[in-house]
């Protein structure tokens, strides 16, 4: 089997050919960046090849299938499974040198390049030094060295991030850099200051699997108001990427002034990840092991769950981020992920939400704390609650078994988890 696929004129099967109708490329083939970012590529008229950095899992499934089409599952409001069948006109891996080769050898046969997606686990944004990022830089070189043109508004080729890390794109650039001094190429250096630009980004769709696909199918929640957040303080995405369509039909929201991205953040941080960890941890102290459980109408410790998150938000986060970010903006986001939350057939395990609780408390309760006291607004028994129940949920139990054979016995042992009903760990925390 050839190490790079391209999808022919007429589609007779996989075959190995030049293709000039390539016009950006995916770094990284997770489930993340194949259900939120590749789906709006194809949206805007683009045409992406996918690249996976390591492995070829995702080259063999497009060759089993016969096809460069992947499948993406949507769970509906009702519990309907639509499946979408996503196009890619490109799929290979840097995982071998007979890879990269052809990798190369695509690159240079492509007329333009518009997008270069970027999906990598925050672990292959940590540093310059890690495979990944040696990859990308690599790739770029590349790219510098075919004088592949670039048909944007502003010259730029566009790096799109989906990893969840701060200020994703300025860290992207920042080891872009590093690699580049290291080896004293001041060539390159130009170039990425002139010809690239790096988005940051803020991604939000929550992404498990199929089961039995063994990852290759993706298995979504319905597209959320803010899938991708791009940042584009200078106008240099490509226009069909800025549309209010786009937006419509996959979540894509672009930002162009300065502080709005920051915004869209924290209160994803404050008001999504902080009402769930507030819930997670007190659905586990009481044995409900997975969220779907809140949107049940007859069991009323789901239904005393719910009323204790909208008193968290309408006392305390609503409050607290008013000053900052506005109210109907504040309102919004809770409104969306409130939705989001009571999936009757999309839920996720409370021990996943809970995992590192003690830091994940600190991130997304405390902000909205501070913000109270610095306001002297009163902090009120629904924040009071949801810290103690992490703390709860921290402390070993008492007389309730203990260590049995040196293994901690805890809160949820013992508790029914359905967990493989829903596929493995989702791939975006929330």
């Amino acid at each position: 089997m050839s190490s790079f696929l391209v999808l022919p004129s007429t589609l007779g099967g996989l075959v190995e050919e030049s293709s000039g109708s390539v016009d950006c490329l995916c770094f990284g083939s997770g489930r993340f960046l194949r259900s939120v970012l590749v789906p709006a590529l194809v949206g805007a008229g683009l045409r992406p090849a996918i690249l996976q950095t390591r492995g070829r899992s995702f080259l063999e499934y497009c060759s089993k299938r016969g096809s460069l089409e992947y499948e993406v599952d949507t769970v509906g409001r009702d519990g309907v499974v639509s499946t979408e069948h996503v196009p890619c006109y490109g799929a290979g891996t840097l995982g071998s040198s007979e890879g990269t080769a052809a990798a190369f050898d695509l690159i240079s046969k492509m007329k333009s390049i518009s997008v270069i997606g970027v999906g990598v686990t925050e672990g292959g944004l940590s540093s310059a030094s890690n495979q990944a990022m040696v990859n990308l830089a690599a790739l770029l070189r590349h790219v510098m060295k075919m004088g592949v043109a670039c048909e944007n508004p502003n010259g730029k080729i566009c790096i799109i991030n989906t990893d969840n890390v701060p200020n994703n794109g300025s860290v992207i650039f920042h080891h872009m850099m590093e690699l580049a001094k290291e080896k004293n190429d001041d060539a390159f250096v130009e170039f990425l200051k002139n010809r690239v630009t790096f988005h940051n980004t803020m991604v939000d769709r929550i992404t498990s699997q199929r089961p039995d696909s063994d990852g290759m199918v993706p298995r979504c929640e319905p597209v959320p108001a803010k899938a991708c957040v791009v940042e584009d303080l200078d106008g240099d995405l490509p226009p069909n990427l800025t549309t209010p369509e786009l937006r419509q039909a996959f979540g894509w929201v672009v930002r162009s002034q300065r502080g709005e991205l920051s915004c869209d953040i924290a209160l994803k941080l404050r008001v999504a990840n902080g009402t769930h960890t507030a819930a997670a941890h007190v659905m586990a102290l009481v044995g409900l092991t997975m969220t779907d459980a809140l949107s049940s109408k007859s069991d009323g410790g789901a239904t005393l769950i719910l009323v204790y998150l909208d008193a968290l938000f309408q006392t305390q986060i609503l409050p607290a981020a008013t000053p900052d970010y506005g109210k109907a903006e504040t309102k919004a986001v809770y409104e969306d992920w409130r939705r989001r939350l009571c999936h009757a057939h999309f839920g996720l395990s409370t021990f996943f939400i809970t995992q590192n609780g003690a830091a994940k408390g600190g991130i997304r309760i405390a902000p909205t704390i501070r913000s109270l006291l610095a306001h002297n607004n009163p902090v009120t028994a629904s924040t009071v609650y949801a810290v103690a129940a992490i703390l709860r949920f921290l402390t070993p139990i008492v007389g309730q078994g203990g260590s049995v054979n040196g293994i901690y016995r805890g809160w949820l042992d013992g508790a029914k988890c359905s967990t493989e009903q829903h596929g493995s760990s989702p791939e975006h925390t929330v």
